[in-house]
């Protein structure tokens, strides 16, 4: 299919980046969030640091301990991260850099895809800015994790952009191309499994060709023969996956239609935004308002394409599905991110752009170009102003407080970075209230530990430590807090115990490596060698004194 238009909007690629870089400038100043991203690149520096760790990357969870149950095989994320740490370190500047160039070539091949499925030049150029500055995509640019989601959406687009060429013409090289694409989008983000039934819709049902191509079976062959590497890398990386029963399944199903109410009213009316959303705090009103809008809009219309409603209904669906089938109720967000439609909207404006008013951004008509810039620039403003949510770890996390308060989760991290921030009153208080919204929040009593023993009440922290141990028997940080806590009080042994037990539970617990390392010398043990060597293994750097010392320790017994 070739583009229409072809003699308007010069240089549009330009116009792009350049709309993205004056909107999300001031995010490259911004810090992190403490929301993943403390997990995935604060926590992994060292790992991330290391570019020999490359083809370790395909061995882990994108959250890295093999221990707990994990979902999320993502290599080409952490490769992401490696790639900013490597190039600028643990400075956040980096990072907030390379999401929003990821943003401006996502934008680009927004565009690109467009033109390429036939529509005008001018709505695609349109509809991209929309994408460009859409409130409800800023968290994909403005929050360092959200890039997972424009990684997916450059190689889910590169993917169908290389297929549409195929089909075209037939080249042999753009087998290679989109086999290429292929890959990297399903070891970006799993839902990238969808391109191949899209590519089918596409052959079917816009290029229309009911029979069943020599280019067809080889693409076919290809998708199989990707899947099942990406299946057993993966099998052997999740060996201990959360294990989802018949319940789960249906009660995950009822977040199905809110969920996808509260998203279509975020796309056409971005104004109920939040960090992290809950399904009870957020209005589902602009979702029933949004829906019957458009699909009077679609019946008002013309000159709509079935195959392409279709075609984006699919799209839409097959993406933003998975992230409403919810496998961990217990989650932060219930799957409700913002960032999560990065992907999606895409199907959506292709429905959109079947629409009359899409198709009526023409030269000739003014009135319809000034309402595109106008609803561009609303979007825009909109942008800029919520952006700042993102700027800090308490900005991110009282915005959080604020747009969910009936989430107990929420309420704890607050409490927590309060905590860091050395203001346990305030700390306190959000822990509390996190209880009370959710006594069997499993995390808050071992924050409640931590705030009683900055206060030197060890009785009071031992209760709350033990509390959170009753609740989650597996979460290692508790067993470290706990051991520190009798080390402080000189019950040394005791301490050491709660150690072993944390390494245990999590082999990727430095902390606790560290403080066995410490005690095991400080007790003339040549047992301190083992953890110096696991630390070492790890990429941590022993100062040469303490090295010396356990050295001559471990002689010292060898002499005996």
């Amino acid at each position: 299919m070739r583009t229409k238009n072809m003699q308007y909007i010069q240089f549009p690629y330009i116009y792009i980046a350049v709309l993205i870089i004056l909107l999300y400038q001031k995010a490259i100043f911004f810090g992190f969030s403490y929301m993943d991203d403390h997990v995935l690149i604060l926590q992994n520096y060292d790992f991330l640091k290391n570019i020999s760790n490359f083809f370790e990357v395909f061995k882990r969870d994108v959250f890295y301990p093999a221990h707990n149950p994990f979902l999320f095989y993502r290599p080409f994320l952490t490769l992401s991260f490696m790639m900013d740490a490597h190039l600028t370190g643990i400075s956040p500047v980096g990072y907030h850099i390379t999401n929003i160039f990821l943003h401006v070539i996502a934008s680009c091949l927004f565009f690109s895809f467009f033109t390429r499925l036939d529509y005008a030049r001018i709505p695609s150029f349109f509809m991209a800015c929309i994408f460009a500055v859409h409130p409800v995509l800023s968290q994909a640019v403005a929050w360092i994790p959200g890039r997972n989601d424009s990684l997916l959406a450059i190689f889910v687009l590169a993917a169908l952009i290389t297929f549409m060429e195929l089909i075209r013409t037939k080249k042999t090289i753009w087998y290679f191309w989109h086999a290429l694409f292929f890959l990297s989008a399903i070891f970006t983000k799993e839902s990238a499994l969808a391109i191949a039934p899209l590519c089918l819709i596409y052959h079917r049902l816009i290029v229309k060709n009911r029979g069943f191509p020599t280019e067809i079976k080889i693409i076919l062959s290809l998708w199989v023969f990707i899947a099942l590497i990406w299946l057993y890398l993966r099998s052997h990386v999740l060996i201990n996956p959360i294990h989802w029963t018949v319940f789960d399944a249906t009660r995950s199903l009822t977040l199905v239609i809110p969920g996808f109410i509260q998203y279509i009213g975020k796309i056409i009316f971005p104004f109920n935004l939040s960090v992290a959303p809950i399904l009870r705090d957020t209005s589902l009103l602009y979702g029933y308002i949004a829906i019957p809008l458009l699909i009077l809009v679609l019946f008002r219309s013309q000159t709509k394409r079935s195959g392409f409603l279709i075609f984006g209904a699919a799209w839409f669906i097959f993406f933003l599905l998975p992230s409403l089938v919810s496998l961990n109720f217990g989650a932060i967000v219930s799957d409700f991110m913002e960032h999560r439609l990065y992907v999606p909207i895409i199907g959506f404006a292709i429905i959109i752009l079947e629409s009359g008013a899409a198709k009526a951004l023409t030269p000739k008509n003014k009135r319809a170009l000034i309402a595109g810039a106008a609803v561009a620039a609303v979007f825009a403003a909109i942008t800029y102003s919520a952006m700042d949510r993102f700027e800090n770890r308490i900005s991110f996390w009282e915005d959080a407080v604020k747009t969910s308060p009936h989430s107990s989760t929420v309420h704890r991290l607050l409490g927590f970075l309060y905590y860091l921030d050395g203001n346990l009153k305030d700390s306190e208080k959000e822990c509390r209230t996190a209880l009370a919204l959710d006594p069997q929040e499993p995390f808050v009593h071992n924050k409640l530990g931590r705030i009683y023993a900055a206060r030197g009440e060890s009785g009071a922290a031992e209760k709350e430590y033990r509390e959170a141990i009753i609740l989650y028997p597996n979460f290692d940080e508790t067993y470290v807090n706990l051991a520190t806590l009798f080390y402080k009080e000189n019950n040394r042994t005791d301490a050491a115990i709660l150690w072993k037990r944390a390494l245990a539970l999590n082999p990727e617990n430095v902390e606790a490596a560290k403080d066995l390392a410490i005690y095991y010398c400080e007790e003339k043990n040549p047992e301190a060698l083992n953890y110096v060597e696991m630390l070492q293994k790890k990429g941590i750097k022993i100062p040469p004194d303490f090295m010396e010392k356990v050295r001559s320790i471990t002689q010292e017994r060898k002499e005996r």
